[in-house]
């Protein structure tokens, strides 16, 4: 089995780089923290948290770095690839004798403010074994229109819900924020711990998130935000699933509480969200729309 995974993803870095060694100069909102989860196909066990830095691209090409955050502790590869004019990347990358080969695509959602991307990856450590898996991540910290120092203050408890568009139910979805902070000023990444409360469960559900800089609208400040929540697998049904979020920070000024609203779409597991990511498939268990009010 590994062997044909590793010859098949592998085969299909190499031909996507072959592909991509054409394209144009990958587009300046590449650039980069990514940040998300990533999930074993393989091995059960909580998602582990995924981070792509793309500090620079040059005729479409990069070099960075990829570290996976396991209960064992980060391992981070130092990786080149491809980033195609459609956001397609393909790439290989090393750390400490094991290899990592991936293949995905970066894209914009909602407004194009917010952007995603998913991977298909296969790691291959030191002593021959491996681990074969799925990531989604939302750009943190980056690209031209995004602000690192100066974004709204999303720190502090969120309560909320999703509705549904399919059975047209509310989902009750509370949790906390914490935002990054880069000598003394916030920036625009975010991280914290919510709660799905479905019928007769409470589903916990881990978040990596951003929020851009805002701008003045004649209703007070909007700012674009998104963030991807992940929830670890069952027993009975290992795959981990996720949740995209993309749309926007509010605040109403002195007629109300801020709040973050906007679009979801419900995946039951990685690898159904890099289909719809990555592939363009309509893969999402579910889609409708959040609101979340902070706090008082």
């Amino acid at each position: 089995m590994y062997a044909t995974i590793r010859n098949s993803l592998a085969g299909a870095c190499v031909a996507a780089l072959a592909l991509l060694a054409t394209a144009a100069a990958a587009q300046s909102e590449d650039l980069g923290l990514w940040r998300g989860y990533s999930d074993s196909a393989i091995n059960p066990g909580p998602p582990d948290v995924f981070s792509l830095s793309l500090p620079a691209v040059q005729h479409g090409t990069f070099d960075g770095s990829i570290t996976i955050t396991r209960n064992s502790g980060p391992s981070q590869f130092s990786v080149v690839g491809l980033i195609g004019p459609n956001g397609g990347v393909s790439g290989v990358g090393f750390a400490d004798g094991s290899r990592i080969y991936f293949a995905g695509r970066l894209r914009a959602m909602g407004d194009g403010s917010v952007r995603v991307g998913s991977f298909e990856q296969l790691i291959v450590d030191w002593d021959g074994s491996y681990d074969f898996g799925f990531d989604v991540f939302e750009q943190m910290q980056g690209g031209p229109n995004w602000a690192n120092p100066g974004a709204p203050n999303l720190n502090g408890d969120w309560s909320g819900y999703l509705l549904s568009n399919s059975i047209e139910t509310f989902t009750p979805l509370q949790g906390t924020i914490s935002q990054f902070v880069t000598e003394d000023s916030l920036t625009s990444a975010l991280s914290g711990d919510f709660s799905l409360s479905l019928p007769a469960v409470q589903v916990p559900l881990s978040m990596q998130g951003t929020v851009g800089l805002p701008a003045v609208q004649e209703q007070g400040l909007v700012a674009p935000f998104g963030d991807v929540m992940a929830a670890p697998g069952s027993e009975r049904y290992p795959p981990s699933p996720c949740i995209v979020m993309f749309g926007t920070w509010n605040d109403p000024g002195a007629t109300g509480l801020p709040a973050v609203q906007g679009q979801y779409l419900a995946f039951d597991s990685f690898g159904s969200a890099f289909s719809a990511i990555a592939l363009g498939q309509s893969t999402a268990l579910d889609t409708g729309s959040f609101f979340l009010p902070a706090v008082q």
